[in-house]
């Protein structure tokens, strides 16, 4: 797809659950993702890895993140803005429901 050019409105990640290669995993995918796209990793909370780096993408990318269960839903500050998930421009911790 990154040949192509092309953007996913929505990438969702279920597979290694091992810190190095599910944060490699996650950064690859995010290249992928449309500027108004959200990414979705499963497994958060059962896999210390998972978790861990999924906080880290959230950090160092800048990206607004809601735990929902054992899912994470990643997307881009502006964009969880506008969707009114977050009105304080908070994005430094991982928002929880459910």
């Amino acid at each position: 797809m990154r040949l192509l050019g092309a953007k996913a409105d929505l990438i969702h990640i279920d597979a290694d659950h091992h810190y190095a290669p599910a944060k490699r995993g996650m950064e690859r995918y995010l290249e992928l993702l449309a500027p108004d796209g959200v990414m979705i990793c499963d497994d958060l909370g059962r896999f210390p890895g998972v978790t861990e780096a999924a906080k880290e993408i959230a950090e160092e990318h800048n990206l607004f993140a809601i735990k929902q269960r054992e899912k994470i839903v990643l997307s881009r500050l502006e964009i969880a803005e506008r969707m009114g998930l977050t009105s304080d421009g908070r994005h430094d911790r991982v928002a929880t429901q459910g």
